[in-house]
């Protein structure tokens, strides 16, 4: 309940100032005084309910020891709360009010560098757990709970030194995580108010104020966002791409387990921050998947990725063209090579590329293939690619293998041939298409 305020004086233009109406005004503004006193223990103190509009005590210097100005002079800070225009607002000399329902008692100084600052004025004890100085936890003031060892910071900062307890406020307990007690959201309200985590609000933390973007949805059980297939982010704002050409590239960051810090931040789909499993053009074909790194950074990495030989949108075409006689399996998209081809698309001779294949010092047979590097240098000897016919020149002797290319002049060209065999004995070498040399 607000104090009664002291009656408001006679206006002066009337004249009428006898000794028995000045006797009468004093004794009542006493009695008024004394009223508003009675079962606290300091006048000087205001409640907390209207931070301290009904204020009326006797403090006239600020927090920093400043002295206040009077309310009824102009100099040498010019403001608005003459006491003549606002007599209910109490403006009595130079004591410390709160006329514009600030966060406490202030006063304008008298400090021509200084306008205004709020006065050390105390908080009247009603059982409330507060801070009562707008200095706890704050910096500058009294940001460390170790200052509570202070006496003064102590009386001062019951809630935040934990010298008063929030736990059976009446309001109910906080709800989705939030917590009383602690340092105030803000100087002036109640601390025992609900400190809600983000992003909950509300006076029991029972609010959600999310705005989902870009088709996203709100969970009302954790508030947040469950974004739709492409988009990530706390408000579904940011498209799930990465945003580094090092993601999954060497060098670069190729693996995922390089993904925290600023890798995470920088390539949100390699890493799986976001999803595509549910992208609205269907699933990919033929092993294809959704996610990972971008086959092109820069392109929504949304789109599939193909593994193979597969391309289309959603890995549903065979980009593969077998040469050399060499036969397409459409089922897993890869070149069944004829004898004597080797490669991805039968376009290189089945040879064995390293002089150590099949001799000793060396490696004398295919007993040496389990070795990665013998494999990969021996693909004649280790059965990576099937060897051709020999074929016998019948006149000469001469052994070729199906698919040799030998030199054939005449008066004016060199050609490249590939020999064919018909026969166990016989071959033929025809003229390679594209190549023609001096």
């Amino acid at each position: 309940m607000r104090p009664p305020r002291p009656p408001r004086r006679p206006p002066a233009s009337r004249g009428e100032r006898c000794l028995l109406t000045e006797l009468v005004w004093t004794v009542t503004l006493l009695l008024t005084v004394a009223s508003v006193g009675q079962g606290e223990e300091n006048i000087d103190c205001y409640r907390w309910e209207d931070k301290g509009a009904s204020y009326i005590g006797t403090v006239n210097v600020t927090i920093n020891g400043i002295v206040c100005m009077r309310w009824d002079v102009q100099d040498p800070w010019t403001h608005q709360w003459d006491p003549s225009n606002h007599p209910r607002k109490n403006l009595t000399s130079n004591y410390c009010r709160n006329p514009d329902e600030g966060d406490g008692p202030w006063c304008y100084t008298t400090n021509p560098d200084v306008s205004f600052e709020y006065c050390n004025v105390s908080v009247c004890p009603n059982g409330q757990c507060m801070n009562l100085s707008p200095l706890c936890g704050q910096s500058p003031g009294w940001p460390d709970p170790a200052l509570c060892t202070t006496n003064y910071v102590s009386s001062n900062c019951q809630e935040f030194c934990g010298g008063c307890s929030c736990d059976t406020d009446p309001r109910g307990p906080c709800q989705n995580g939030g917590t009383r007690g602690g340092n105030p959201n803000n100087y002036g309200a109640h601390t025992c108010d609900c400190n809600c985590p983000a992003p909950w609000t509300g006076d029991l933390c029972d609010a959600c104020t999310v705005t989902c973007f870009n088709g996203g949805v709100i969970d009302q059980t954790t508030c947040s966002c469950q974004c739709a297939p492409g988009y990530y982010g706390d408000d579904c704002s940011e498209t799930c791409k990465n945003l580094d050409p090092k993601c999954g590239a060497s060098p670069g960051w190729p693996l995922t387990s390089m993904c925290s810090d600023y890798v995470l931040d920088l390539c949100p789909e390699f890493c799986g921050t976001c999803s595509c499993d549910d992208d609205p053009r269907g699933p990919c074909l033929n092993g294809g998947s959704r996610g990972g790194n971008p086959a092109l950074f820069g392109d929504d990495t949304c789109n599939c990725n193909c593994p193979g030989n597969w391309i289309g949108e959603r890995c549903e075409f065979c980009g593969v063209h077998c040469a050399n006689g060499g036969i397409l399996d459409p089922v897993s998209c890869t070149c069944a090579c004829a004898d004597g081809w080797d490669g991805q698309f039968c376009h290189q001779p089945c040879i064995d590329s390293n002089p150590l294949c099949g001799v000793s010092p060396g490696w004398p047979d295919d007993s040496m293939c389990g070795t990665d590097y013998v494999m990969e240098g021996c693909h004649a000897m280790c059965g990576v690619c099937s060897l051709a016919e020999e074929c016998t020149d019948a006149d000469s002797g001469v052994i070729y293998l199906k698919g040799q290319q030998w030199a054939k002049h005449d008066a004016t060209n060199q050609h490249t041939m590939l020999c064919t065999c018909l026969g166990p004995d016989y071959y033929v070498c025809e003229d390679v298409p594209d190549w023609n040399g001096p």
